[in-house]
Parts: C-alpha cells; sequence; structure tokens
C-alpha cells in the first residue's frame, strides 16, 4: 500500500495554528509579567511607606506638651494647620532617645496629588524657650506619595479659660467644651490639642497627647504648686 504524505496546505495550516499558539502564549506570559512587576512594585512601595510610617509613628508617639515664653506670659509649643502641624517629641528619628522638634505636613506634587513630609529639629543641645525661635529643620522623609487626600484635626479646649471654666464643677459660668478644630494655636489658645488626627484618604491616624497642660501652666504661675 502507497503512503500519502502532508500536503502543502496542511503543513500552512498547521504552522499558521502552531505560530497562534505561540503568540497566544507570549501575550499570556507577559501579561503575567506585567502584573507581576505592578504587584511587586505595589508591594515595595508599601513596605517603604510602612517603614517610613514606624520610624515617625515612634516619635509621634512620644508628643508632649512643651512650654516657651510668649510676650509676657507661658504658653504651649504647638501649631496646628489642615495641611500640616508643628510640635515638639521626647525622641527624634536621627537621634533615639534626643527630643525634637518636628513637622508634619501636607506638600502638593506637579500631578495634582499630594505627599506627607516629614522633618525635624533635634534640640538635644538646643533650650527651646521662645515661640517664635528658629531652628535648624535639617532631616526631611516622605512617608506617603501620590495621596488625593491628606488633612488634620485637632482635639481639645478652645482656650485655657475654657478650660478653667469648664474644669469647676461649681461654676455656673457659660463655656465652649472640648471639641475638633482644624486649626489649633497653642500659643493663642495656651492649650495643647488632646488628640491630633492625621487623615491620609480613608487611613485615620490619632495621635495622644498626654494631659499636662493644666498642671504646667500653674507650674509656672505658682512655684510652690
Amino acid at each position: 500500500m502507497k503512503q500519502r504524505g502532508f500536503t502543502l496546505i496542511e503543513v500552512l495550516i498547521t504552522l499558521i495554528l502552531l505560530s497562534m499558539l505561540v503568540i497566544s502564549g507570549a501575550m499570556v506570559f507577559q501579561y503575567f509579567q506585567d502584573n507581576w512587576q505592578k504587584t511587586r512594585i505595589r508591594f515595595q512601595t508599601a513596605m517603604t511607606d510602612y517603614a517610613a510610617w514606624q520610624l515617625t509613628n515612634r516619635v509621634l508617639t512620644k508628643t508632649f506638651p512643651h512650654m516657651v515664653i510668649s510676650g509676657q506670659q507661658y504658653a504651649f509649643y504647638f501649631l496646628g494647620k489642615e495641611d500640616g502641624f508643628t510640635a515638639v517629641s521626647h525622641t527624634s528619628v536621627q537621634a533615639p532617645g534626643s527630643p525634637a522638634v518636628y513637622r508634619l505636613f501636607k506638600e502638593s506634587l506637579p500631578d495634582g496629588s499630594s505627599q506627607l513630609v516629614y522633618e525635624e529639629a533635634v534640640i538635644a543641645e538646643t533650650l527651646l524657650a521662645e515661640a517664635g525661635q528658629q531652628l535648624p529643620f535639617s532631616y526631611r522623609l516622605v512617608l506617603f506619595q501620590g495621596k488625593q487626600s491628606i488633612n488634620f484635626e485637632y482635639f481639645g479646649w478652645p482656650s485655657l479659660t475654657d478650660r478653667e471654666i469648664g474644669s469647676d464643677p461649681l461654676s455656673s459660668v457659660q463655656f465652649e467644651p472640648r471639641a475638633w478644630f482644624t486649626e489649633y494655636d497653642g500659643i493663642k489658645r495656651r492649650q495643647h490639642p488632646l488628640v491630633v488626627q492625621i487623615n491620609v484618604e480613608q487611613f485615620s491616624w490619632p495621635v495622644m497627647v498626654h494631659d499636662v497642660s493644666d498642671n504646667l501652666l500653674k507650674t509656672r504661675a505658682d512655684p510652690e504648686y
């Protein structure tokens, strides 16, 4: 019996089918490779953000009310606005264990998004005594990039007077209670906020501050207190 071979048409069809399989396989491989690269970049970005958050969170959790002289009276070194704040901590990123003045703020990017920036000035060898004192902010760290929404809120007493009246159970004088504010000036209010909240899109980052403002003011007013 005579053996029949493949015709030219059959060979061409086979080659076309094999080519389609190879192209499809290459496209699938490229798709998975691209997605893997994107996933890897997102993972690396998340890990970088987390490491930066850990460094600064240690500083923020050690925030405390620091008293300075403003004019002829004592007040607190704290300035909070809707786009950032400046405060004092018992520790720092550059020199753990050394106090620092730090500022955390929103910075706009060219593409319309924002990033969260941390800057600090170590004050281990500097006496921070006056409100308008110039400090060397020599350290900068970017925490989160490409965010559409970053803002800050502050919870505390509206003023020293409101706190004094509100803390007196026998007083019948009207006063403003503790509340949330978009701005908090420790010099003007003569108070330090009790909570600072950082909102980064859907993520809320509360910073609790030990409430010793009243005792500090009384100690300065009366050395025997």
